[in-house]
């Protein structure tokens, strides 16, 4: 079902592009150049590249100055194949020529999947299905451009709407008679996860609006199937959830397989639960404002886990040590 909604909102979108596609197109009355420019973020994610490409929307004054407060349609939009960081260097081709001596006016969004909730795009949702999978960026103000100063040379930039929380697994000093594999962590999404962005007129950007009422988890796990080594340099990823800026902390339950065979003929599943609360690197609480993001490392001991939190680079955190509760 979720699927089918993914894709009537690309047709959608699809359809909105074709409506507002300008009357003109390059090759008349002297073939006139073509809109190009650049783009560029921190874009990236947990999900494939197809799921991440970004909307360019260009407008007249008019329409610039009146989104947000009233129905405003673009001059037309485009949407790349690629990824926003794809046209960092060279600028990306619309097709679409410069008319005549008018201004435009560009900003955008990604991923271009997300839902036009009120048909402006004042209001876009994430899909359900995709809750905390998705980086959702946006661009802050406008992009000027014309014939006589072209955009060639001049970027989008597009900003993390979001807070990001990467977690990371690794296996402490444990007996050899015990082997663990398959780790999981779960987030209830209820109140944490992003459910749309919102234009801010007064900001003149998009930003992180409401959260979802929903018990909608989301879930990320170990893809390395082997049992885990704890010889092992470097932590196993586990996934990186996205969730709404200004939180100071996050719950979310921790699972794993745990067998004495090697060959995990059988094995427990033990679980925990824990709460890390976001600390600066010396210690002071913090809130995750939107383009911000927080490493928690969990180390899997012989009877207990220890997690540690960690903002943008490895600093020591606080030890939380969690019991097991196997099945």
């Amino acid at each position: 079902m979720k699927k089918i909604i993914i894709i009537l909102s690309l047709l959608a979108l699809a359809a909105s592009c074709t409506r507002h596609e300008p009357v003109s197109k390059p090759g008349q009355e002297g073939e006139p150049r073509s809109i190009m420019l650049k783009a560029m973020t921190k874009a990236g994610g947990s999900v494939s590249d197809a799921e991440q490409t970004p909307v360019f929307m260009f407008w007249f004054e008019d329409g610039k100055n009146n989104f947000g407060t009233t129905v405003a349609e673009p001059y037309f939009m485009s949407l790349p194949k690629g990824r926003i960081d794809d046209y960092k260097t060279t600028p990306y081709n619309t097709g679409y020529p410069y008319p005549g001596s008018l201004t435009l006016y560009a900003n955008g969004y990604s991923p271009s999947l997300l839902e036009v909730s009120d048909g402006d795009f004042t209001s876009l949702s994430i899909p359900e299905d995709l809750l905390g999978r998705l980086d959702v960026t946006a661009t802050e103000g406008f992009v000027e451009g014309s014939i006589t100063d072209q955009f060639d040379d001049k970027s989008l930039i597009f900003n993390h709407l979001q807070s990001r929380v990467n977690f990371y697994a690794r296996l402490g000093e444990i007996p050899a008679e015990r082997y663990f594999r398959a780790v999981k962590v779960t987030v209830n999404g209820n109140g944490r996860l992003t459910e749309n962005i919102k234009w801010n007129n007064a900001a003149r950007a998009w930003q992180a609006e409401e959260t979802i009422s929903d018990d909608i988890l989301w879930t990320g796990s170990d893809e390395n199937e082997n049992q885990m080594d704890p010889n092992e340099i470097d932590p196993r990823t586990i996934g990186s959830v996205y969730i709404h800026p200004g939180q100071a902390s996050i719950t979310f339950e921790i699972e794993l397989e745990m067998s004495e065979t090697v060959t995990f003929d059988s094995y427990e599943t033990i679980r925990s639960t824990a709460t890390v609360g976001f600390e600066n690197p010396s210690g002071t609480a913090i809130e995750l404002n939107a383009g911000e993001e927080y490493d928690i490392y969990i180390t899997i001991l012989y009877d207990s886990f220890v997690i540690k939190g960690n903002k943008a680079l490895w600093q020591d955190g606080g030890k939380i040590p969690l019991p097991f509760y196997p099945n």
